[in-house]
């Protein structure tokens, strides 16, 4: 992937882009079979690095691959698997910071023909666990495709505030592991499915017409009941204790969030009085699982919990998911991509990463001018199909790579 320019210049830039050098940058990123890339090495500007190609270039899959880095995540694959090059049975991401520190994905299928895959993680050639992985840079990551934040399912809503919190939480990321593994041995349970009994129907098998079939009925599934409810149990106590952990610390970015878009939205949207991130949630507790038991025993399903929750972008009080325009749902995402960057900056030393996919091409002058803003002492990413949409300013300083679909 050949670069086409570079200038080594800060006269469009403030003072403090230079400072960027002597801080702990991305260096270089090597990439082996990862999505369409068979093998790639790219050396990155310690302030802005534009990529341009077509569409198939590989533009995005360059932003996921630096984004899984920092998050152990992907915001595009639904399963490990995906981040293989078709064909392959590996693939590695190896990115080296100005420090020195190597950080190194391997994601490898379980077997040839599997369609499961794991991942094993390095910090400077010694695994490492995936709580353990992450904290050694940070990035945030925004497109036009974010809008789905806003109209979208609440799981992938769920699925950005976890990984806004495990960058910068071991302990939020490895409660998360906890209560997503006790999760599925409950829903087992619930399902009928675990190996310590068959359970299915305890509620739901009342073919008999009379009292006396009911009660014949449930006299033969007593033991099991005894039996289920006593495994539950055990798995009610993990997920309270670390259910009501990821609650809080949820509720700590949406405080911190909501903080910081009282004085930040009403710039942005000149017409709205005030954007809220509404919190969505029954909090999680040893009783409230208890007394919902025999409701998830007949809808097969764990029923309280964090894993239930959602948030919603509220304008005066309007669920913008509903009532929004599209230009009200973008710009929502992009406040709330301004928090998430501020809430991260107010965590750690140093500045965060800006990973940006194609945002020039939906937004107008204002908010092109806040993405200047924004990226002015921070190293950015930034991806584009028309070289033409990018501002001068931008592009008179970045480092230039051309990439095509060969």
């Amino acid at each position: 992937m050949p670069i086409t320019r570079y200038k080594n210049e800060y006269n469009n830039f403030s003072p403090k882009a230079k400072a960027l050098e002597d801080t702990n940058f991305i260096k270089s990123l090597s990439l082996k079979n990862f999505r369409s890339y068979p093998k790639a090495e790219f050396v990155f500007d310690p302030v802005v690095n534009l990529f341009i190609g077509p569409n198939g270039s590989g533009k995005s899959n360059l932003l996921e691959a630096l984004h899984f880095l920092a998050t152990a995540h992907s915001y595009r694959a639904e399963a490990l698997r995906e981040l293989i090059k078709i064909g392959d049975t590996s693939a590695s991401l190896e990115l080296t910071l100005a420090d020195g520190t190597c950080l190194e994905a391997i994601i490898i299928l379980e077997t040839e023909n599997s369609s499961r895959a794991k991942c094993v993680y390095k910090v400077n050639g010694v695994v490492k666990k995936r709580s353990d992985f992450l904290g050694n840079y940070y990035a945030v990551f925004f497109s036009p495709a974010d809008i789905k934040l806003v109209v979208g399912s609440p799981s992938r809503r769920r699925s950005v505030l976890d990984s806004i919190l495990c960058q910068i939480e071991k302990d939020y990321s490895r409660a998360c592991n906890v209560y997503e593994k006790a999760l599925r041995q409950k829903n087992e349970l619930l399902l009928g499915s675990h190996r310590g009994g068959n359970v299915k129907n305890l509620f739901l098998t009342r073919k008999m017409p009379n009292r006396a079939g009911r009660d014949w009925e449930d006299s033969q599934n007593g033991g099991n009941l005894a039996q289920v409810k006593s495994q539950v149990a055990v798995w009610n106590e993990i997920l309270a204790k670390k259910g009501s952990y990821i609650q809080e610390k949820r509720q700590e970015f949406f405080a911190f969030a909501n903080k910081t878009l009282s004085s930040l939205y009403p710039k942005m949207e000149v017409s709205s009085k005030r954007l809220v991130l509404n919190y969505v949630t029954r909090q999680v507790s040893k009783e409230a699982l208890d007394e919902s038991l025999e409701r998830e025993i007949t809808k097969k399903r764990s029923l309280i919990g964090p894993h239930r929750d959602d948030f919603l972008f509220l304008k005066d009080g309007w669920d913008l998911g509903l009532y929004g325009s599209r230009g009200e749902q973008r710009t929502a995402v992009f406040a709330l991509k301004l928090c998430e960057l501020a809430f991260l900056e107010s965590k750690i030393e140093g500045r965060v990463t800006l990973l940006l996919d194609d945002i020039f091409s939906e937004l107008d002058k204002f908010y092109r001018e806040k993405v200047l803003d924004t990226i002015e002492d921070r190293q950015s990413f930034i991806t584009t199909a028309e070289e033409n949409l990018i501002p001068k300013k931008l592009l008179d300083r970045a480092k230039l790579f051309r990439l095509n679909t060969q």
